[in-house]
Order: structure tokens, then C-alpha cells, then sequence
């Protein structure tokens, strides 16, 4: 059974479809300290070296083998001053981009916190939760797009697509989609500016288990995104 827990036939993997650019997953490429189980550094699968890492033992969080979702593992963020930032700038170039989440948060709270997030004023990428809810939010200092959905402290699969006139594409497992746009965005505006950071927004740190980050540098196409979806139900068992 162990086996077969860790090792599922699958049709698609993330690293099939062009323009990955950040792959973290709780189950490989992590290092961490056995006895304390605090991570130092979590490696990027997508071959790009985008990697992320916490010099400060204090600030790093935990790596749970298995209790997460389909008993997977996954990183725990404490809430109080766990998080990871880059090693390198955001590898988004195109204004375009579809960021996959798995997680979920541990603590209601009213505030908006991240999973996955980017600032560089007035520009902010947030992918995580909001209000107690899974939610995408992104803006360009004037006009926002965003979406909040109905799950909150469970694990979920949220994916997010944004291209380059502004439109926002949001699912969270199978439901349904929404979609708004930024006025004024233009397949100018990047996100390679600086880095972006994991369970950190400005000063609010995510009390959250996540277990998997996936960042492609475009929109995926509908049917590409449903094999990623496919592949992370798969592997997670969430719907």
C-alpha cells in the first residue's frame, strides 16, 4: 500500500507542458533538519533553479512526511514568522501566467494571506486565501481582479490563469469559474522585477499547510489546465 500511495499512473505531469517555471512540492527537493523537521531550503522541480530558502532558523517551517491531504506530505507555516522568500527574482515575464495551489489554512481569520505572492508597488500577485476562503487577487495600483470561493480551512485545488489584456480565470477543484479584468494591463507589465515570496504578504504570514506550488509563464489552455488539475486530484484525492 505504500507503494502504491507514493506511485500512481498518471497521463500528464506538470513538467510535460511547456513554460514551467516553478514546481514545489512538499514530497521532494526539500531540506530540512530530521530531528526539528524545519526546512532550510525547498528546491524548484522545474529545472529553472527558482528555489526558495530560510536562513533563520526561527523563521523556518515544517516538514510534515505525511497527514496532509491523502496522507501526502506538506509544509507547515506557523502563522507567526515562518515563510520562504525566492532565491531569484519572479520568473514571470509575459504578463501572463497560471499559478496551481494545493492548501489549506489552519487559523480563520479575516485577513488576506498568501500561499504564493508577489509585490513590487503598485503590482501585487496574491494566490492564497482571503476572508477564509480560498482566493486569487492580483492588481496594478488602480484596478484589481480577484476571487474568493466558498472553501475555506480544507485542502483545495486552486487554479489561477491571468493574460496579457487583464483577465483573471479562476477555479477552485471542479467549480465553477470567474473572471474579471485590470483596466489598463498590457502584455508590458511584468512580475521579474523582484522576488516573490511563499506564506508571506508585506507582514502577514500564513498559518497554512501547502503542499504544492506549480507557476507556468502563460495562460495554459483549458484542456492543459485540466490535466494539471487532473494530475493534483490524482495525487491528492481532493475531489
Amino acid at each position: 500500500s505504500a507503494f502504491t500511495k507514493c506511485f500512481r499512473p498518471v497521463s500528464n505531469y506538470p513538467s510535460d507542458f511547456s513554460d514551467l517555471v516553478v514546481w514545489l512540492r512538499a514530497d521532494s527537493g526539500v531540506t530540512f533538519d530530521i530531528p526539528t523537521k524545519r526546512v532550510s531550503a525547498w528546491a524548484d522541480g522545474s529545472g529553472n533553479s527558482n528555489d526558495v530558502a530560510q536562513a533563520t532558523k526561527a523563521n523556518q517551517p515544517l516538514r510534515n512526511g505525511y497527514d496532509g491531504a491523502n496522507d501526502k506530505a506538506y509544509i507547515s507555516f506557523d502563522g507567526t514568522n515562518d515563510s520562504m522568500p525566492s532565491n531569484n527574482n519572479c520568473p514571470i515575464t509575459t504578463g501572463a501566467f497560471t499559478i496551481f495551489t494545493v492548501s489549506k489554512q489552519n487559523t480563520a481569520s479575516a485577513q488576506r494571506f498568501s500561499v504564493f505572492n508577489y509585490e513590487r508597488t503598485p503590482i501585487e500577485l496574491n494566490i492564497g486565501f482571503n476572508d477564509n476562503k480560498h482566493s486569487s487577487y492580483i492588481t496594478n495600483g488602480t484596478s484589481l481582479a480577484f476571487y474568493d470561493s466558498e472553501i475555506s480551512s480544507e485542502y483545495a485545488v486552486l487554479a489561477t490563469s491571468f493574460n496579457d489584456t487583464g483577465r483573471l480565470t479562476t477555479s477552485i477543484n471542479q467549480g465553477a469559474n470567474s473572471s474579471s479584468a485590470i483596466v489598463g494591463w498590457d502584455e508590458t507589465t511584468t512580475f521579474n522585477a523582484s522576488p516573490f515570496n511563499i506564506a508571506l504578504r508585506g507582514s502577514l504570514l500564513s498559518d497554512a499547510n501547502i503542499e504544492e506550488v506549480i507557476v507556468y509563464n502563460r495562460e495554459l489552455s483549458d484542456s492543459e489546465k485540466s490535466d494539471i488539475k487532473g494530475y493534483l486530484n490524482l495525487k491528492y484525492k481532493i475531489y
